[in-house]
This record gives C-alpha cells, structure tokens and sequence, in this order.
C-alpha cells in the first residue's frame, strides 16, 4: 500500500546532518533526491544506511530547487 504525503517523515536539509537509520542509530546516507519541479506535489530524498542497509524515504519540507 502506497504511503500518503502526510506518513513520511520530515528532516530539514539545511542543518547540513543526515539522519540517523532508526534500527542501528549510524548515519545514513544520501541515495536519491525527488525533485518535483513545477507540480504542487511535494519533493523526497532516500537515504540508505551503510551499515544496515536500511532505507528511508523523506518528505522535503524546504526543496533544494527553490
């Protein structure tokens, strides 16, 4: 089942941190940045982490294109 908009987590990009993967605590990494360009729909980042392999995808509060 497809998540809605308003079930994914939001992370400001501009604190220049990525996110900590929930199951092992260690930093995740930068995988793929959504940009949505013009469409009201919102943009996603996917980190992956290294260590588990563990993936989130996030709901970009702020786009990097704007």
């Amino acid at each position: 089942m497809a998540k809605k908009d308003d079930e994914f987590l939001l992370h400001p990009l501009s604190d220049g941190e990525e996110p900590l993967c929930p199951g092992c605590q260690r930093p995740m990494e930068l995988l793929n940045y959504e940009a949505r360009g013009l469409s009201p729909a919102p943009d996603f980042v996917t980190f992956v982490c290294p260590a588990c392999g563990r993936s989130e995808r996030l709901l970009v509060e702020q786009p990097l294109n704007k």
